[in-house]
């Protein structure tokens, strides 16, 4: 049993050092202080203890669930398998773009790579440090760390949702005041992956309102899948 769990701490660390993983691994050893060893272990457990602590915590409403959000430690850990959005391996940003609820930060760095200037949003505290963190290591001059999107004076042509409604009870409005940020012709990419029958998780929502109606209503158009443009 060892041996097997050694094989899949090794293929782990492999697979976290390729390129779409920006060098998650290296910063995450020097954040922490932790073993190549132990990271991994911590991460191939996370998604266990991420659902444990919700379980215990039992969070009641709006304000609770973001308390959740904010200070789950494991967070960092679970976010940590997260490779580069594919999509972004095939396109070129110009201009301005959100990182909504950017996680460990991996697509707001494979962006930046680009020239394009990538605001970096996220309600988790320790991976709001991690990334001013990988900033400062990395001397990112093309990411910015932002903790309030009301104080920003200009406006995006890209916001990114990547697994992010579905954890928000009124997805409704959050892409309403999103939509507030964009620029006329701007785009949002988002995946969502519901609560469905054919995957369940805890710490997600099922669909409610269509997001295909929320989006119309908004007055976006679908152009491809997960891509809607703001018209006006």
């Amino acid at each position: 049993m060892k041996e097997i769990k050694n094989i899949q701490i090794i293929k782990l660390a492999e697979k976290l050092r390729k390129p779409q993983f920006v060098g998650v691994l290296d910063d995450l050893i020097a954040f922490t202080g932790l073993s190549e060893e132990n990271i991994c272990r911590h991460i191939i457990n996370s998604g266990l203890k991420v659902r444990a602590e919700l379980k215990f915590v039992n969070p009641k409403g709006d304000a609770e669930l973001k308390l959740f959000y904010r200070c789950c430690r494991e967070y960092l850990f679970l976010n940590a398998y997260r490779e580069v959005w594919p999509i972004f391996e095939r396109v070129k940003f110009k201009g301005r773009a959100l990182d909504f609820a950017g996680g460990m930060g991996n697509d707001s760095i494979w962006v930046s790579k680009e020239r394009c200037q990538v605001d970096y949003h996220e309600i988790s505290i320790i991976q709001r440090a991690f990334m001013k963190f990988r900033i400062g290591r990395h001397e990112l001059k093309s990411v910015w760390v932002v903790d309030d999107l009301n104080r920003c004076a200009d406006k995006y042509n890209t916001i990114f949702l990547r697994d992010v409604l579905e954890h928000v009870p009124d997805y409704n409005a959050l892409i309403k005041q999103l939509s507030g940020y964009l620029n006329p012709g701007g785009l949002i990419i988002e995946h969502t992956p519901w609560n469905n029958k054919e995957r369940n998780s805890p710490l997600h929502f099922k669909e409610k309102t269509p997001l295909k109606k929320v989006f119309k209503d908004l007055h976006f158009v679908n152009i491809a899948n997960g891509v809607w443009r703001k018209n006006g």
